[in-house]
C-alpha cells in the first residue's frame, strides 16, 4: 500500500462572517475543507480536514441515514422517524462535502495520471479503522528504529483480536458513474489482496516474533496457532505460549512489547509487566480508555495517533 486518503474533522471552523455562516447552513453548502499532503511511513497521504462538524455529529448522521434506509424498505412506513430540520440541513452539507472531496480526487487523478486514488486506503477519523497489515508492519519497524522501549524488548505479548466480527477495510474508488454526487457504501470497493483477520495476524506475527526470547499469544483459538508455534520452535527454538485471556494470567518480569490486534482489550491488562510498552494496532475509544485506566504507567504507541499527529499538528 503506497497511498492513503484521510478524512478528519478539525476542532474549529475558520473565522468567517456570521452572515456567511448562516447562509452556508441555510443553503446547505459543503463544509469548508483544509487540504494537506504528507508522507507517513513511506505512504503518501492526501488529507482533508473538514471544519464545522464534529465526529459525533458525523456518526449521528450516518446512523440516522442507515436507519431511514431500513425504515424505507420496511412495511411499517408510517412508523418511520423523521429527522428535524437542522439534521436534514447537516445531512445535505455532509453529502455535498463528500461529493466535493471525490470530485477533487478525480480531478487530481486526471491531472497526474497516476491512478493514485484507485487503490488508496481510506482512513476516516470518526471510524475505528483496521489498517492493512503492510501498514502495521511499517509502523512496527519504525518504532523499533525510533523507540528505545520497543528496541530493547525481550518478551512479546501478542493479543489476538480475531474473535470480534469486523467490517473489512475498503479502498477509495473513482470507478462509479460521473453523475453520482454522494458517496455511499456502494462507492467503496474491497481490495483484491485484502486479508481476513486471521491471516493478517499470522502474517504480522510471522514477521516479528524471531527477535524475542519469550512470546505469549493470548487467544480464544489456541488450536489455530499450533502450526505457528511448532514452526517458531523448530526454526528459532522459541517456545510460544498460547493461553486464553484471564484476569489471573501472569507473565515473566521482562522488558516487554505488547502488540494489541483486538478491538476490546483483554482481562489480563492489569498483569502486564511494569517494564513494558503498549503498541495498539486497532484503536477504539472504549479500548483506549481501558488501557489508560489499567495500564496508565506503560508507554502507549498507536498508528492512529501517528496519523492524527501528522494531519492535525503537521509533525
Amino acid at each position: 500500500m503506497e497511498n492513503m486518503i484521510c478524512l478528519y474533522t478539525k476542532q474549529k471552523e475558520e473565522k468567517k462572517n456570521r452572515l456567511w455562516q448562516a447562509a452556508a447552513r441555510l443553503l446547505g453548502l459543503p463544509y469548508p475543507l483544509t487540504r494537506k499532503s504528507c508522507t507517513v511511513l513511506e505512504v503518501s497521504i492526501s488529507g482533508y480536514g473538514i471544519e464545522g462538524i464534529t465526529e459525533e455529529e458525523i456518526l449521528t448522521l450516518e446512523k440516522a441515514k442507515a436507519r431511514e434506509a431500513l425504515e424505507k424498505n420496511s412495511e411499517n412506513v408510517r412508523g418511520s422517524r423523521q429527522r428535524d430540520r437542522k439534521q436534514r440541513r447537516q445531512q445535505r452539507r455532509w453529502d455535498r462535502t463528500l461529493g466535493r472531496i471525490r470530485q477533487e480526487l478525480r480531478k487530481k487523478e486526471m491531472q497526474d495520471r497516476t491512478g493514485r486514488s484507485e487503490d488508496a486506503f481510506l482512513f476516516c477519523s470518526w471510524k475505528e479503522e483496521i489498517f492493512p497489515v503492510e501498514m502495521l508492519l511499517r509502523f512496527y519497524q519504525d518504532c523499533c528504529k525510533e523507540n528505545l522501549f520497543v528496541l530493547r524488548a525481550e518478551q512479546l505479548i501478542f493479543l489476538d483480536g480475531w474473535e470480534k466480527p469486523v467490517e473489512k477495510p475498503m479502498v477509495w474508488s473513482l470507478r462509479e458513474e460521473e453523475s453520482r454526487e454522494v458517496i455511499t457504501e456502494g462507492d467503496w470497493e474491497q481490495p483484491e489482496d485484502y486479508m481476513g483477520m486471521e491471516e493478517r495476524e499470522l502474517v504480522f506475527l510471522s514477521e516479528v516474533y524471531h527477535v524475542y526470547n519469550y512470546a505469549t499469544i493470548i487467544t480464544d483459538r489456541p488450536k489455530a496457532w499450533e502450526a505457528f508455534t511448532e514452526m517458531a520452535y523448530e526454526e528459532y527454538g522459541l517456545s510460544v505460549r498460547c493461553v486464553r485471556d484471564s484476569s489471573l494470567l501472569s507473565f515473566p518480569d521482562k522488558k516487554t512489547l505488547i502488540v494489541d490486534m483486538g478491538k476490546m482489550g483483554k482481562q489480563c491488562m492489569r498483569n502486564f509487566p511494569g517494564d513494558s510498552v503498549y503498541m495498539d494496532m486497532w484503536w477504539t475509544r472504549d479500548k483506549r480508555r481501558r488501557i489508560a485506566a489499567k495500564c496508565g504507567k506503560i508507554p502507549y504507541l498507536s498508528l492512529r495517533n501517528l496519523l492524527d499527529t501528522a494531519l492535525r499538528d503537521g509533525v
